[in-house]
């Protein structure tokens, strides 16, 4: 979505929310905000934040493209924590195409953990 689009959508000084994908992956994706992705994922995965703090890495949220057709698989967000790879992905709807469609993402994911791809 172009950012002529993004802004037509909300009314002249509005907050954008964090459920915009792109907010969602600007502010979680962004290494100056290590800290903040901490707090994030110690209140969604119930893990107290001692345990993460210093433990949380944000890795590439690009998949192996496959076919040329394939312009831009990206994923939301993807961290390491102490080895354990975390995939988020952020949805404001759910349907059948979007489950199935991150079910393949994580497949990947853990495919290239394996050394299968």
């Amino acid at each position: 979505m172009s950012e002529s689009v993004r802004s037509k959508q909300l009314e002249e000084g509005a907050i954008v929310p964090i459920t915009f994908d792109y907010v969602f992956c600007n502010i979680f994706n962004n290494p100056d905000n290590i800290i903040v992705l901490e707090n994030f994922l110690s209140c969604y995965l119930e893990v107290p934040l001692s345990k993460l703090r210093g433990h949380v890495e944000i890795l590439s949220r690009n998949l192996i493209i496959e076919h040329k057709r394939e312009a831009n698989k990206q994923i939301d967000l993807l961290v390491d924590i102490e080895g354990e790879k975390v995939n988020i992905e952020l949805q404001n709807k759910k349907s059948e195409g979007i489950i199935n469609r991150n079910v393949v993402f994580a497949s990947k994911i853990h495919a290239k953990q394996l050394g299968l791809l």
